[in-house]
């Protein structure tokens, strides 16, 4: 019998491949092709794709994994020109949106001074189906977030002042403006941006396995492969920074773009560390470490060199042992490996070049302080999911600091990660 789970609504889904059994042990090829495409239509259905991709997996026999391959990428590219997260707004529209004006609206609780805005906020709550939080506070469209994400802060001159320089190298959401703090979206990991529902990608956890025969007459033995799936859906995701009444007055690019950064860095770390370590629990995702079917090995100081490689051998037992694969750990790991030899009596140290970007047996390795003490992570990082439902909502507490004259600006968002193959990782708790 060999069964493909039609709904995909659990965990996983036992495959069976039988080829000997009783005739009511047996499906038909027929039964198979029927509970594959039955597969597809649910997943395209649950995924709102259109027909024309149903159509052509179906037709052209495509099995779930190349079905879930080819589905990240069409959501990759739907995002990148009309993000499905966006109400519309027209490019004129877009330039005349100004976050200041929505934050002293919502602020003093009066929006007739910024109706375009107070529109936009209400075409993303219709949109999503969601509410806000409190009467100071509103939604920031997905087309702004983009908008935002095209100019960079620099910082120059002896006195420490501050200026913004327009860069056309950046494109996409809010955590985009600090893509480069987040180390496992600078590593690569699979973004998917501007999404509305929760998502669902299939997996094969396990395989089947091919028997050599002895002869015509060997009756083949029994195995069975299992499809799992990736489940995504909005986990929340909060950031507070203080900006001055004076500054909030001020509805400058170079001002809305100060307001976004301050906001960006705080929230860009917290997803950053979620992918890395989240629990799981009290609303977090759950990140690599402590997933279930991550690999383990130990670095020690007897032979640390190898342990290196033990890493490299248990991802690559998973067939993941590709280009993605880096290695990260906290900074003072990566430190104590600069400070070693590969080999007794030689300059040849285990972790060449700096702390930011440096080298190790053949693949690159980046220090955080994201990590835990002590630890490292090494794994295939595209195989990392990063969803983003650009619900970006901002709050105004007007009372943060009545003496010195802040007001507290908090940024709320909605993101969740998962791991398509967890055995592409492996894991040392016990850096030492």
């Amino acid at each position: 019998m060999a069964e493909v789970q039609t709904a995909l609504a659990g965990d996983t889904a036992t495959v069976e491949v039988r080829e000997n059994g009783t005739p009511e042990q047996r499906m038909a090829p027929v039964e198979i092709e029927t509970r594959r495409k039955q597969a597809i239509r649910n997943l395209c259905a649950a995924n709102g794709l259109d027909k024309r991709f149903e159509a052509n997996w179906i037709a052209c026999g495509a099995s779930l994994e190349t079905v879930a391959d080819e589905m990240i990428g069409i959501m990759q590219e739907r995002a990148k020109d009309a993000p499905p997260a966006g109400i519309g707004l027209s490019k004129r529209e877009t330039a005349q949106y100004s976050i200041t004006r929505a934050l002293r609206a919502a602020l003093s609780k009066d929006w007739s001074k910024a109706g375009l805005e107070l529109e936009a906020h209400k075409a993303v709550m219709s949109a999503h189906g969601v509410t806000s939080r409190s009467g100071t506070s509103f939604f920031v469209p997905m087309e702004i977030q983009a908008r935002m994400a095209k100019r960079d802060m620099t910082v120059a001159g002896v006195s420490g002042s501050q200026y913004l320089v327009g860069t056309d190298n950046l494109a996409g959401s809010f955590i985009d403006l600090l893509r480069n703090d987040s180390v496992v979206l600078g590593l690569g990991a699979t973004r998917l941006t501007g999404l509305v529902g929760n998502i669902t990608i299939p997996r094969m956890t396990a395989g089947g396995t091919a028997y050599w025969l002895a002869d015509e007459s060997t009756q083949i033995t029994e195995s069975q492969a299992t499809i799992g799936q990736v489940s995504l859906s909005p986990k929340n995701v909060a950031a507070l920074t203080e900006i001055s009444h004076q500054l909030m007055q001020q509805s400058s690019p170079d001002v809305e773009q100060m307001v976004m950064n301050d906001l960006a860095q705080v929230l860009a770390l917290a997803v950053d560390v979620a992918c890395l370590r989240g629990s799981g629990g009290s609303g977090q995702p759950h990140g690599i470490v402590g997933t279930s079917g991550v690999g383990t090995f130990d670095t020690d100081s007897t032979n640390t060199f190898s342990d290196v490689l033990d890493a490299q051998v248990d991802v690559m037992a998973a067939n993941a042992l590709r280009p993605g694969c880096a290695y990260v750990a906290d900074p003072a790991s990566a430190a104590l490996l600069m400070g070693r030899s590969r080999f007794a009596s030689t300059d040849t140290p285990i972790w060449n070049g700096s702390l930011l970007e440096g080298q190790m047996a053949g693949f690159p390795c980046r220090a955080t302080n994201q990590m835990s003490a002590n630890t490292m992570l090494f794994g295939l990082w595209p195989s990392i999911i990063v969803a983003e439902w650009g619900q970006l909502e901002l709050m105004v507490n007007p009372y943060s600091d009545f003496t010195r004259g802040l007001s507290a600006v908090r940024a709320w968002y909605a993101m969740d990660t998962a791991m398509r193959y967890p055995a592409a990782f492996s894991y040392d708790a016990t850096v030492a």
